[in-house]
C-alpha cells in the first residue's frame, strides 16, 4: 500500500483500492507492453510490486513500470528484450533483476538506478550470473543479498561485496532474512532449517537448533517472528512451530493440530505470538498460561496472509476477504466497508 491506495499485482496490470471512498473504489491500472519488445512479448501479467519513494515499481515479465503516488501515469522504463523477468528486488534506489535467457539456458544479475535511472555495472564481489532471491539491509546500514543460495554482504560504508562463507552448509532456498531485537541476522532456508549470524561477525555462523536433529534443520521455515520476550519463532512445513530464547540458547517444539503447515507467523507489539495455515480455517494464538497455542478465530477460507498492526490489531487476507480483527475484544470487521487500519508493521 502506498498512502490511501492499496495496490495487487494482476493479469495484465494492477488493481488498485482507493480506500478514501465508502465502500472503497476498486479499479484496474493496465499496462503498456515494454517498448522494443514484440507482439509474442505482450504479456503484462504483474508479478512483483515493490514501493520506491512513493512509487509502485511494477515488475512484469518482459519489463518494469514506475505508477506515480496518485497513480495518475504509469511509466514503462525499462525493457528486458528476449530475456524474461525472475525475480525483481529492491535495495535503496537499486533494483536487482535476474533474467532467464532461453538461447542460453541460465539467469543473469542486473543492477539497475531509479535515481539517476540507469543501468549500473554489478558491484564488486557480486556473481554475473544468478538468481536473486532476497535483498535486505539492517540496522547498521549493511546490505544483503542472496543469490542462487549463496549470501553476500556489505556493510555501510564499503563499495564490495563480500561473499559470507557459512560454517555448515545450508542446503535448499534462503528464504527470508531478517534482523531481531537482539541485532542477530536470522536466515530462513526451504529444507535447512534456520541459521543466524552474530552481530559484526559475519564469517560465523551457527545453524541452529542442532539438538533437535532432522526434526527442525530439514524443515522448511515459511514464517519467522521476534515478540518481546527474548524469543524467535519459527512457522514450518511439516514441523510445527518453534521457540528459540535467547536468554538460555534453548529451543521448544510446538506441535499443531494435524501437523499442519504453517505458512503465516506474526507478534504484535504485546509480544503475543499469532499464526495460520493453509489448511485450516482457523487462526490460533500462543497462550502463556497454558504454554500452547488455541484457536483465536475462524477464518472464511482455508488460506490467509497475516499483519500485525501498531495499534495491536491483525489485518488478514482470507478467501475474497480483507479483515481487521481486535483480539483484545475478540471483534473483526470486514474492511470493504470500511477504511483502512494504520501502517503495517
Amino acid at each position: 500500500g502506498i498512502g490511501h491506495r492499496v495496490y495487487a499485482g494482476a493479469k495484465q496490470g494492477v488493481i488498485a483500492t482507493d480506500t478514501r471512498s465508502r465502500p472503497p473504489r476498486i479499479f484496474h491500472i493496465s499496462l503498456p507492453p515494454p517498448t522494443g519488445t514484440s507482439p509474442k512479448q505482450n504479456d503484462t501479467t504483474v508479478n512483483q510490486l515493490r514501493v520506491w519513494n512513493d512509487h509502485l515499481v511494477i515488475c512484469a515479465p518482459w519489463g518494469v513500470y514506475l505508477l506515480d503516488p496518485e497513480g495518475a501515469q504509469t511509466e514503462s522504463f525499462f525493457s528486458t528484450g528476449n530475456a524474461l523477468i525472475g525475480e525483481c528486488r529492491l535495495q535503496g534506489n537499486l533494483l536487482y533483476l535476474s533474467r532467464w535467457h532461453e538461447e542460453r539456458l541460465e539467469y543473469d544479475l542486473l543492477s539497475f538506478s531509479l535515481e539517476p535511472r540507469q543501468v549500473d555495472g554489478l558491484e564488486e564481489g557480486l556473481p554475473a550470473l544468478g538468481f536473486v532471491t532476497n535483498a535486505f539491509t539492517d540496522s547498521t546500514g549493511s546490505d544483503w543479498l542472496v543469490i542462487d543460495g549463496e549470501l553476500y554482504s556489505r556493510g555501510q560504508d564499503e563499495e564490495h561485496f563480500d561473499h559470507v562463507e557459512l560454517r555448515a552448509p545450508i542446503f535448499g532456498n534462503m528464504s527470508t532474512l531478517a534482523q531481531s531485537r537482539g541485532g542477530e541476522i536470522w536466515i530462513a532456508t526451504d529444507g535447512s532449517g534456520l541459521a543466524r549470524i552474530a552481530p559484526h561477525r559475519k564469517k560465523f555462523i551457527t545453524v541452529v537448533p542442532p539438538e533437535l536433529g532432522q526434526e527442525v534443520t530439514s524443515a522448511k521455515v515459511r514464517g519467522m517472528a521476534d515478540d518481546n520476550q527474548g524469543h524467535i519463532w519459527l512457522g514450518t512445513e511439516e514441523r510445527g512451530i518453534n521457540r528459540w530464547t535467547r536468554a538460555t540458547d534453548a529451543w521448544r517444539q510446538y506441535e499443531t493440530e494435524d501437523r499442519r503447515p504453517i505458512k503465516e507467523l506474526v507478534s504484535r507489539p504485546d509480544g503475543t505470538i499469532f499464526a495460520c495455515s493453509d489448511h485450516t480455517q482457523e487462526l490460533i494464538r500462543y497462550d502463556r498460561d497454558l504454554d500452547r497455542f488455541v484457536p483465536a478465530m475462524p477464518l472464511p477460507a482455508n488460506h490467509c496472509k497475516l499483519l500485525a498492526l501498531d495499534d495491536g490489531k491483525l489485518l488478514l487476507a482470507s478467501g475474497p476477504d480483507l479483515i481487521r480483527f481486535d483480539p483484545d475484544n475478540q471483534e473483526s470487521i470486514r474492511l470493504n466497508q470500511q477504511d483502512l487500519p494504520s501502517p503495517v508493521r
